[in-house]
C-alpha cells in the first residue's frame, strides 16, 4: 500500500504557490488602482447640486410628488417620454428617496450610478471561469471602466443614473438567463423590463438574450422571452411618434450612412481617447475581435459583449442626428465594456505559446499605459465640466437668480429659478454650497509674493460675495488653489473659492501662467458669522501653501435664514 505523502514531500509546492498569492495580490492591487485614481480625481463632483436635465427629470417630479399626485397622473408621470426615453427607473429612485427621507439628494443619485456599475463589473466577473481569469477581467474592466473617459457619468448625478444602471440591469439580466433555471429566467424578464424602462438602449437585451437562449438551446424559455420582449418593445415605443422627424431623417441614404458611421465610432470612441477619425477604424476593430473570440467564449460574456454592440446601434438610431457626430463622455460605457471582454477572450484564447500569466504580465503595462492616458487625455474635460457647474452654482447662490453668471444651471434660467425656489419654499431641495469652510492649514506661511486684485466685495440681504483675481510669478494654479480667508479677533476662516478661467489677466499681466487666477465666492448670509472681517487669500498647491491679507474689510450683519432654510 503506498504510503501517504509526508510533511517534506509537500515543501516543494510552496514557492509555486507563493508566487500564485502574490500574482494574485499583484492584480487585484492594479485593479482598484484605478477605482481609486477617479475617486481621487472626481471627488468634487459628489455634490448636492441639480443640473440641467435633473430639473426636468428629478426635481420637477419631487416637487409634483410633494404637491400631491392621483395615482393615474403618477403612472402617466412615470411612463413619459424624456428624449427618446422612457427613464421610469430613474423616476422610480427619485420617488422612494423622496417618500423616505422626505428630499431629493444628487449626491446620493451619482453613489447610486456608481454602485450599479460596480455590480456590473462584479457579475461579469463571476461568469468567467477560473481564480486568473477571473482577476483578468477584473483588471481589464476597471482600467477600461474607471477613467476620465467617462467623466460624465462619475461627475454627474443624471448620467450616472441611467447610463451606468442600464449596464448593470443588462448584465444581472443576462446572468439569470444563463442562470439555466425556469425561476431565474422570470427574473431575467424583469431585470429586462427594467433595463429598457431606464434607457432606450435597454432594448438591446432582448435579442442579446433571445441569442444566448439559442446558443444554450432552450427553445421553450426562447420563445417566451422573444414574446415578453415583443410586448415590452411595444409598450416602450407607445407614443414615440412624435419623433418621426428624426426616424425620417436616419432613413435616407445619407442619414443611414451617418447613423452606420456614428454607430462604428460608438464601438471605437474608449480606446481611440477623442481621436474621433481613429474610432471607426477602432470600432470596425473591435466586431472583428468579437468575431474571432466567438467560439470559446464564455456565453454570458460574449452575449454581454453583443448587448453593448446592439445597444450602441441603438444610440446611433436616435442621436446621429442630433449630436451631428460629436461622440458624448456618457455613451462610452458600453464600448468601454465591449473592448474589456474582447481583449479578455483574445488573452485567454487557448493554444497560445505563452502561459496565462506570462501573456497578463505582457498586457499590464499596455492597459497602464491606456488607463494614464484617458485620464489625461479628459483632465482638462474634467475641470471644464465641474468649473462651469460651480460657477453656475455660487453666481446663483450670490444673486437667488439663475443665469447671472458666466455659466448657468440650466438652459432657461426662469425655468431653474422658479423650481429652486419653490423647492427651498417647500423643503425638498437645497442647492449646496460650493464655497465650502476649511480649517486653515497649519502649514500656511503669510507672504509677500502674491499679487491680487479685488474686483467685488459686497454684502447683500442674501449673500457676501468677493470675487477678483490672484497669482504667484512663475506659478500656475490648479483648480481649487486659491481659498478666502475671513480674519476678526485673530480667529481666520477659511473658505474654498471657485475658480475662474482668466484669459485677460495673463495678456495685460504678461503672465500666462496665470490663466486660472480669477476666483469667486458666495455664501448666503445666514451661513456665515456676523461681524467685521479682514479679507485675506490663500493659495494652497502641491508646493507650498501661502496667504496674504489684504486691505479689503467684509462687514457681515446677523441675518436671518431664508426661506426654506429655517
Amino acid at each position: 500500500m503506498a504510503e501517504p505523502p509526508d510533511a517534506h514531500s509537500a515543501v516543494p509546492a510552496q514557492p509555486g504557490l507563493r508566487r500564485r498569492r502574490f500574482f494574485a495580490a499583484v492584480l487585484i492591487g492594479m485593479a482598484l488602482v484605478p477605482v481609486w485614481q477617479v475617486f481621487e480625481k472626481t471627488a468634487d463632483a459628489r455634490r448636492n447640486i441639480v443640473y440641467w436635465d435633473e430639473f426636468d427629470t428629478a426635481l420637477s417630479l419631487v416637487l409634483r410628488l410633494e404637491s400631491g399626485l392621483a395615482p393615474a397622473d403618477f403612472w402617466r408621470e412615470m411612463l413619459a417620454e424624456n428624449n427618446g426615453h422612457r427613464i421610469v427607473m430613474s423616476r422610480l429612485v427619485y420617488t422612494a428617496i423622496h417618500s423616505v427621507a422626505g428630499r431629493i439628494n444628487f449626491a446620493a443619485l451619482d453613489w447610486i450610478g456608481v454602485g450599479a456599475i460596480a455590480a456590473a463589473i462584479l457579475l461579469a466577473i463571476f461568469a468567467a471561469v477560473g481564480g486568473t481569469r477571473r482577476l483578468l477581467l477584473a483588471l481589464l474592466l476597471s482600467g477600461a471602466v474607471f477613467n476620465l473617459s467617462h467623466y460624465e457619468n462619475f461627475l454627474w448625478s443624471g448620467s450616472s443614473i441611467d447610463h451606468f444602471s442600464v449596464v448593470f440591469l443588462a448584465t444581472a439580466s443576462l446572468a439569470a438567463l444563463a442562470a439555466n433555471r425556469r425561476a431565474w429566467t422570470a427574473v431575467a424578464v424583469v431585470l429586462g423590463l427594467m433595463a429598457t424602462l431606464t434607457l432606450a438602449h435597454g432594448l438591446a437585451v432582448w435579442p442579446a438574450g433571445a441569442l444566448l437562449l439559442h446558443a444554450m438551446r432552450r427553445p421553450r424559455p426562447l420563445l417566451g422571452w422573444t414574446a415578453a420582449g415583443a410586448a415590452v418593445t411595444l409598450l416602450f415605443v407607445a407614443g414615440l411618434g412624435s419623433r418621426h422627424t428624426e426616424l425620417a431623417a436616419i432613413t435616407t441614404p445619407r442619414g443611414m450612412a451617418a447613423t452606420l458611421h456614428y454607430w462604428i465610432s460608438l464601438l471605437g470612441a474608449a480606446p481611440a481617447l477623442g481621436w474621433r477619425e481613429a474610432a471607426p477604424y477602432a470600432g470596425v476593430g473591435l466586431l472583428a475581435l468579437l468575431a474571432i473570440t466567438r467560439r470559446r467564449a464564455e456565453p454570458l460574456l460574449w452575449h454581454l459583449a453583443i448587448f453593448t454592440v446592439i445597444g450602441t446601434a441603438v444610440i446611433a438610431a436616435g442621436r446621429s442626428v442630433q449630436t451631428g457626430g460629436e461622440i458624448h463622455s456618457r455613451y462610452l460605457i458600453l464600448g468601454a465594456f465591449a473592448w474589456a471582454i474582447a481583449v479578455f477572450q483574445l488573452i485567454t484564447r487557448p493554444g497560445g505559446d505563452a502561459p496565462l500569466d506570462r501573456r497578463i504580465a505582457l498586457v499590464l503595462p499596455c492597459l497602464a499605459a491606456f488607463n494614464f492616458a484617458a485620464n489625461r487625455e479628459f483632465a482638462d474635460e474634467v475641470d471644464s465640466w465641474l468649473t462651469c457647474r460651480d460657477l453656475a452654482t455660487v453666481a446663483y447662490i450670490q444673486h437667488g437668480t439663475d443665469g447671472r453668471g458666466p455659466f448657468s444651471l440650466h438652459p432657461r434660467a426662469d425655468h431653474s429659478t422658479r423650481l429652486l425656489r419653490a423647492a427651498a419654499r417647500s423643503g425638498v431641495y437645497e442647492l449646496e454650497e460650493v464655497c465650502l469652510e476649511e480649517p486653515f492649514p497649519r502649514e500656511a506661511r503669510e507672504s509677500g509674493k502674491i499679487v491680487y486684485h479685488m474686483e467685488e466685495v459686497a454684502v447683500t440681504a442674501r449673500s457676501a460675495a468677493i470675487r477678483g483675481w490672484a497669482g504667484i510669478p512663475g506659478r500656475r494654479f490648479a483648480r481649487g488653489a486659491i481659498h478666502v480667508v475671513l480674519e476678526a479677533g485673530g480667529i481666520r476662516r477659511t473658505y474654498q473659492a471657485v475658480t475662474v478661467p482668466r484669459s485677460d489677466v495673463p495678456a495685460v499681466m504678461h503672465r500666462p501662467e496665470w490663466d486660472r487666477a480669477g476666483f469667486h465666492f458666495a455664501r448666503e448670509i445666514f451661513d456665515l458669522p456676523a461681524g467685521e472681517f479682514r479679507v485675506g487669500l490663500l493659495v494652497e498647491d502641491e508646493d507650498r501653501t501661502e496667504f496674504v491679507m489684504t486691505g479689503a474689510m467684509l462687514r457681515l450683519p446677523p441675518a436671518a435664514p431664508l426661506a426654506g432654510q429655517q
